[in-house]
């Protein structure tokens, strides 16, 4: 009897923790759309991620209190060091043709890219906004990923304020795959392998300045 209500004790403690978690998500910055993948010239095809800052992640612990001092003190229409990183698969169609006849598996031609966007502070705003991604058309020609568009066969979106992740929904896409373990599984495969192909995929306002969302002010490599 002590045994089952203990169960019962740890299942609805489970059960609690799991709808705190699930409330959380999207709770203070959420992707407001599917990542979108578009020629933006002769030189670069450009990868949009869109999003919507809801919240300050500092105001909820506040409950309605002033900062404690003036170094807690902080602007609730800003975030500061807020991350965008994207990682995005491409099947490599030119190998795949080339050792079509080998029998190896889909995932021998998936090629890896990873960026990340930092902003040293960004303003929360109405509606969507883009972080944007070039990727080289030279190379997504070379390696057969564009046709008319480029061709993605998954991504994984990550989003960090001040450090600390935020809980997103809808933030891997892997080709038509729904179950929460394959998506876990090509999220592990994308972090382990995307560092091969460093610096190819590049925030776009090292490019085109102009590009940042309104309100904010995105690092370079030439940043402190």
């Amino acid at each position: 009897m002590k045994f089952k209500q203990a169960f019962l004790i740890l299942l609805i403690l489970s059960t609690a923790f799991l709808q705190k978690a699930i409330s959380q998500e999207d709770e203070i910055i959420k992707l407001a759309d599917e990542p979108t993948f578009t020629q933006d010239s002769d030189n670069w095809y450009r990868i949009s991620v869109p999003f919507a800052i809801l919240q300050h992640p500092s105001l909820k612990a506040l409950q309605g209190t002033k900062p404690s001092s003036p170094e807690a003190a902080f602007n609730p229409d800003f975030v500061d060091d807020f991350k965008i990183k994207i990682i995005v698969c491409f099947t490599n169609e030119f190998k795949k043709r080339l050792f079509r006849t080998n029998n190896l598996p889909e995932s021998s031609f998936y090629d890896y890219y990873a960026s990340e966007l930092e902003f040293s502070t960004q303003k929360l705003q109405r509606g969507k906004q883009y972080a944007h991604f070039l990727f080289p058309a030279a190379i997504a020609e070379r390696d057969g990923y564009a046709g008319s568009y480029l061709k993605c066969t998954g991504y994984v979106v990550e989003f960090s304020i001040e450090g600390t992740p935020m809980e997103i929904s809808n933030s891997i896409s892997f080709a038509k795959y729904k179950d929460e373990a394959t998506l876990l599984k090509f999220k592990e495969q994308a972090e382990s392998k995307s560092s091969t192909n460093d610096g190819k995929l590049i925030p776009a306002h090292y490019v085109f300045p102009n590009v940042i969302p309104k309100g904010s002010h995105a690092k370079t490599p030439f940043s402190n």
